[in-house]
C-alpha cells in the first residue's frame, strides 16, 4: 500500500509540475483531506480505533488524479462516498466496491454535478505511459494483483476489436483508447484493489476479463465512462455469492439484528450509507434547483484569426501565420489555409523543416463535444473548456520533399480552451483578455503524418488579430 501511495503521489506532482493537469492544489488538498476525515472518523466509530489513513491517501490521489470540475466541492464529496462506502457496503471484512471508483462514478453521472473525466491531461508521451506502466507491475507484482491487467486490456481490446470489424473502422485505431495514460493508470491503481477483487488467480484473471468485456459493449453502445461504470457492475456480481450468504444468516437470526461482534460496525455502515444516499437522493433537487445542466445556464460562440510568428531561417520567430477558428458549444473548427512566406517547422520526427510559401495546410474539425464546463471568474471573465474527438488534415512542403495531405484526415483527441476576457469591444470587434487555445493530442499508430509532425501533443493559439469570444449566461441574456 505504501508503494501504490507513492507512485499516485508521484504522478499528482507530475501532473501539476510537467504536465498542467486541469485540477488545482486546493482540489486535491479538500479531496485527500475530506478523505482523511471520513476514514479517521468512520474506523473510529466501526472499531473504536485511531487509524492511520493510508488506504484513504490512495482514495484522495485517485480522485483528483481523474476527476475533473470547475468548482471545490466535487472533490471532497467524492472522496467520501468512496470512503463511507467501505463502510456502508460490505460484506464481512470486504467492501463490495472499489472505493475510489465508486466515488468518482457516482459524481460523473450525478445530474447537475458538472464533473467530468479529462482525456486531455494525459498527452500520450511514450515515456510517460512507460512510467506508468513499469511502476504498475512493480506495485501489482508486490500485492499479488498482476493477473488483472492482461485479461482486462485483452478482454476490452477484443470487443473494440469486433465492433471496428463489424462497422468498418480502421482496426488499427480500435484499441486507442486503450493506450491513454488515464485508461492505464485505471488498469493497474483502480482495477486490482486487493479488498475488491479475488484472491486466487483464475478469478482474477475472470474479473479482469469481465470488466474489459463489459467496460467494451457499454463504450460500444455510447454509454459514457463505460470503464468505471463496468467496474462497478463486476464488482456487484463477484459479491454477489456473499451478499447473498450474508442476507440470509441475518433473516436467520432470531431477533433479526445484526451479529452481536459486529453491532457497532453495522450501526456505523448504516450511518455512512444514511449520509450517502441522502445526499445523492437530495442533490439533483438542489443542484436544478441551483444550476440546472450547463447548457440550461451557457451559450457561448466565438471565431476569429489567431496570429503567431514562426522562425525564420535565422531562427528568429517573425514570420506571420494566420490561424482561423471557430466555435460554439456543440462543434469546432481550426485551419491554416496558406502561409504567405517560408518559415522554419521544428517537426517532431524529421527535425527543422523549411516550408515553402503557400505549401502548409492544416483543418481541424470538430463536429461534436463530448465534454464541456464554465469558470466565471469575480473579474467577469468566462473560460469554457471544450473536450471531445476531431479529424486533422496536415501537408507541409519543402523545396524538395512533401509530407502529409489536403485531403486524408486522421483521428485525435482535443482540449479546448476559450476565454471571454469581459471587456468591451473595440472598434475593429475585439474585446481585451479573449483567448483561444485548440490542443490536440495524437497517437502515432492511428495519426502517424501528424505525430511525426507535431508529435503527441501540440496547441495552436496566438494573439487574437480578429474575432471574439463570447460566453454569456442565458440569465444575462433574458434579463
Amino acid at each position: 500500500m505504501w508503494a501504490q501511495t507513492c507512485v499516485l503521489l508521484l504522478f499528482t506532482v507530475l501532473g501539476q509540475v510537467f504536465f498542467r493537469f486541469d485540477v488545482t492544489l486546493l482540489q486535491i488538498a479538500l479531496g485527500l483531506v475530506a478523505a482523511w476525515l471520513t476514514e479517521i472518523v468512520l474506523a473510529r466509530a466501526a472499531r473504536g480505533e485511531w487509524l492511520l489513513p493510508l488506504s484513504a491517501t490512495i482514495s484522495g490521489l485517485s480522485v483528483g488524479l481523474l476527476l475533473r470540475s470547475t468548482e471545490l466541492w466535487p472533490f471532497g464529496v467524492a472522496s467520501f462516498l468512496a470512503i463511507s462506502s467501505k463502510y456502508a457496503l460490505r460484506v464481512g471484512s470486504r467492501h463490495i466496491f472499489n472505493p475510489s471508483n465508486l466515488g468518482i462514478t457516482l459524481l460523473l453521472v450525478l445530474p447537475f454535478a458538472g464533473t467530468r473525466l479529462d482525456p486531455g491531461q494525459w498527452p500520450n508521451l511514450g515515456l510517460l505511459l512507460f512510467l506508468v506502466a513499469a511502476l504498475g507491475i512493480v506495485v501489482l507484482f508486490m500485492a499479488s494483483r498482476l493477473a488483472l491487467v492482461l485479461p482486462f486490456a485483452a478482454g476490452w481490446a477484443l470487443v473494440l476489436a469486433i465492433g471496428a470489424l463489424a462497422t468498418g473502422f480502421p482496426l488499427a485505431a480500435a484499441p486507442r483508447p486503450l493506450l491513454t495514460g488515464s485508461a492505464i493508470l485505471f488498469a493497474f491503481f483502480m482495477l486490482t484493489d486487493p479488498r475488491t477483487t479475488p484472491p486466487r488467480l483464475a478469478g482474477q484473471a475472470l474479473f479482469g476479463a469481465a470488466t474489459g468485456i463489459l467496460g467494451g459493449v457499454l463504450m460500444l453502445a455510447g454509454v459514457p465512462y463505460a470503464i468505471f461504470l463496468s467496474l462497478v457492475v463486476v464488482c456487484l456480481a463477484f459479491s454477489s455469492p456473499s451478499l447473498w450468504k450474508s442476507a440470509t444468516s441475518f433473516l436467520a437470526h432470531r431477533r433479526g439484528a445484526p451479529i452481536a461482534a459486529d453491532r457497532r460496525a453495522f450501526v456505523t455502515g448504516i450511518g455512512a450509507a444514511a449520509l450517502s444516499a441522502g445526499f445523492l437522493a437530495a442533490w439533483p433537487l438542489a443542484g436544478r434547483a441551483g444550476r440546472g445542466g450547463l447548457a440550461d445556464r451557457w451559450t457561448a460562440s466565438g471565431g476569429g484569426v489567431n496570429l503567431k510568428h514562426m522562425p525564420d531561417e535565422s531562427g528568429n520567430a517573425t514570420v506571420p501565420l494566420r490561424e482561423n477558428f471557430f466555435f460554439d458549444m456543440n462543434q469546432a473548427l481550426c485551419s491554416v489555409e496558406y502561409n504567405a512566406q517560408r518559415f522554419v517547422m521544428p517537426t517532431y520526427a524529421a527535425g527543422k523543416q523549411t516550408i515553402e510559401p503557400g505549401q502548409f495546410y492544416m483543418l481541424m474539425v470538430a463536429p461534436q463535444m463530448a465534454r464541456h464546463a464554465v469558470t466565471a471568474a469575480p473579474n467577469g471573465a468566462r473560460k469554457l473548456v471544450l473536450e471531445g474527438d476531431l479529424d486533422c488534415t496536415t501537408y507541409a512542403g519543402t523545396s524538395s520533399s512533401s509530407f502529409g495531405s489536403r485531403d486524408k484526415p486522421e483521428p485525435a483527441t482535443f482540449h479546448i480552451e476559450a476565454v471571454d476576457g469581459g471587456g468591451k469591444p473595440g472598434p475593429d470587434g475585439r474585446k481585451p483578455g479573449d483567448s483561444f487555445a485548440f490542443s490536440v493530442y495524437f497517437l502515432k499508430d492511428t495519426a502517424p503524418v501528424n505525430f511525426a509532425i507535431f508529435g503527441p501533443s501540440a496547441t495552436f493559439t496566438g494573439d487574437i488579430v480578429a474575432g471574439r469570444v463570447t460566453i454569456r449566461s442565458l440569465d444575462e441574456l433574458t434579463a
